[in-house]
């Protein structure tokens, strides 16, 4: 994340609001070792912890300059390096001073520690302590629930869940063909870049007028029509999109930072001879049975269903949808005003990855995509397919 902050800053105590929320979780305090071949967490009782603060001109940043935004992408690049999982903690944090009312923040942290429902809390709780306010402790830490997966994954539990996604992948498993610019190459490159559209307010909201008519909310609406947008690009009526869902299914999960999210293989058939009314009943329908089955986890089905693989492309499904919720509010602190700047990812996780964000606006989207086999002019292209088949639903 990156964010830009306008007006003035307290160093110090920003600091100490970080090394509050890393003695308060202990996911920020965690490395990983192997041990009798598997993988543990180790929680420390200390680690070191320090907010690095580096002036703007010696980053190589001019505060003149009209493209700030390709600077602070540039300036990202440096700061974003792997990590060194036995090393905690699996979290950096770096201040750049531009001026003395502005400067950048930037954090990286080690997806394995945490998710983006992670981040709205760690925005939040980041706030009430930089305001020097004090937090409720924890009763519950991830070290619980790692305790209570295992435990269900040890009894019987997960049976009958299983059982529903060894039904829904019964038989041949589709391989979505979609119309590439680049030969697939034997092994698959991470490569990726993305391009950012939006649909405006009025649109969005007559997409969830549909959506309430239906039964259905605005994410199996956009769901369904990306269901479309591959089915009409790929010629393919039975097509499979991965989706994560946020797996905090407790109360006690709700403000705990850690890695609660599973992905959920969607597997839809938006046939030509069917409505998009009728569909979108199927994609309902389809979506709730998932959820009410959201605890196996994707690699025992990928394990399970003894699925072939291919080092080109991801087991089950190449593309992903995403409707982002993660609450992470615009900061005003005191003096200062914090605003997230969206970061250029030079990375692609699955061959196309559409991602959706309501804001007062309408929606924003980006779509991200494997460099490798897609140039940016078919993306954009695809960006402008979905738009009308967004406008064409509304409409009828």
């Amino acid at each position: 994340a990156a964010l830009m902050i306008e007006g003035n800053i307290d160093i110090p105590k920003l600091q100490r609001a970080f090394e509050e929320l890393i003695r308060r979780h202990d996911t920020l305090r965690t490395s990983f070792e192997i041990v009798d071949s598997e993988p543990v967490q180790k929680i420390h009782k200390n680690v070191e912890f320090s907010v690095k603060v580096v002036e703007g001109i010696g980053a190589g940043l001019d505060n003149d300059s009209e493209d700030i935004k390709d600077q602070i992408d540039r300036l990202a690049d440096n700061f974003i390096k792997p990590f060194d999982l036995a090393k905690a903690p699996l979290i950096r944090v770096q201040i750049v001073r531009l001026s003395e009312q502005r400067h950048i923040l930037l954090l990286d942290m080690h997806h394995i520690i945490s998710d983006g429902t992670s981040m709205g809390i760690l925005v939040k709780e980041f706030v009430s302590l930089y305001k020097g306010e004090k937090l409720k402790d924890l009763s519950v830490q991830y070290k619980d629930y790692a305790g209570w997966k295992k435990s269900m994954e040890e009894g019987d539990a997960l049976l009958k869940q299983e059982g529903y996604w060894l039904s829904r992948f019964h038989g041949e498993i589709p391989v979505l063909t979609l119309p590439l610019d680049f030969p697939r190459p034997a092994v698959r490159s991470f490569e990726g870049d993305r391009i950012w559209f939006e649909i405006d307010s009025s649109l969005k909201q007559r997409l969830k007028e549909l959506g309430t008519k239906k039964g259905a909310s605005l994410y199996m609406v956009l769901l369904a029509a990306y269901n479309i947008l591959l089915s009409k690009y790929s010629g393919q009526e039975d097509i499979v999109v991965g989706s994560p869902i946020a797996g905090r299914n407790h109360p006690d999960t709700e403000n705990i930072v850690g890695m609660f999210v599973n992905t959920l293989p969607l597997r839809n058939f938006p046939e030509g001879n069917k409505t998009f009314s009728n569909f979108l009943d199927e994609v309902r329908r389809d979506t709730l049975r998932a959820y009410q089955n959201q605890d196996y986890q994707f690699e025992q089905l990928v394990e399970k269903l003894g699925v072939k693989r291919d080092m080109s492309r991801n087991p089950i499904f190449d593309t992903m949808f995403v409707l982002q919720n993660m609450e992470i509010p615009e900061i005003e602190i005191e003096e200062a005003r914090f605003v997230r700047h969206n970061l250029r990812n030079k990375a692609a996780k699955f061959d196309i990855t559409l991602e959706a964000e309501e804001n007062r606006n309408g929606i924003s989207f980006s779509l991200e995509y494997n460099t490798g086999i897609f140039k940016r002019g078919t993306i954009e292209r695809l960006a402008r397919h979905f738009n009308k088949i967004l406008e064409e639903i509304a409409k009828n």
